[in-house]
């Protein structure tokens, strides 16, 4: 595997580090350093293998670091499985906003409805696919902050997952829409 390869893998690991960097526990804040001294550690090694300075310790450094770089990604994922609840299990006040429609050994279908008033509390989304069967104004709350969106009927969009989010109807209208994560 040349090092090229080995550098473009470390920036993906870290962009994903970088999604769940949001949540404010001190655990992600201690993950999120030491996969940052990984990075700046396997970087430089990379480095020496791209000058020719290697040595067989440098390599089995760099896997070892590699190794360690994708292992906190993975912890991050399900750590944040197991705060949060994914949207199924997530209500509105005690009460059930989203019905199984269907499962498969590959894929579950949800539907979720929101009358004016009601919202989804917080919870984590697996990479999934929506569609709106009916639109309307909801109040969505993440890591970026607090906005306002109108969803259309008809319209569709696909997330490759979401570590938190919250969102309430705002509108007059009640908001239907589908989700279906593969499993």
């Amino acid at each position: 595997m040349c090092s090229c390869f080995r550098i473009n893998l470390l920036s993906q690991s870290m962009t994903s580090l970088t999604n769940w960097r949001s949540a404010s526990s001190f655990a992600w804040r201690l993950k999120w350093r030491v996969a940052s001294r990984v990075t700046r550690r396997v970087t430089h090694k990379l480095a020496q293998l791209d000058t020719g300075t290697v040595t067989r310790d440098t390599s089995r450094y760099v896997q070892k670091g590699f190794i360690c770089l994708l292992a906190l990604g993975f912890t991050a994922l399900s750590t944040t499985a197991q705060e949060l609840p994914d949207p199924l299990a997530a209500g509105w006040q005690g009460q059930d906003v989203c019905e199984l429609l269907e499962q498969t050994d590959t894929l579950r279908v949800l539907r979720c409805t929101f009358p004016p008033g009601v919202g989804h509390e917080r919870h984590f989304h697996a990479p999934h696919y929506g569609y709106a069967l009916s639109g309307g104004t909801m109040k969505l709350t993440d890591a970026r902050g607090t906005r306002v969106a109108t969803l259309k009927t008809g319209s569709d969009f696909s997330s490759s997952g979401t570590p938190w989010h919250s969102v309430l109807n705002v509108g007059d209208t009640t908001v239907q829409y589908l989700i279906i994560e593969p499993l």
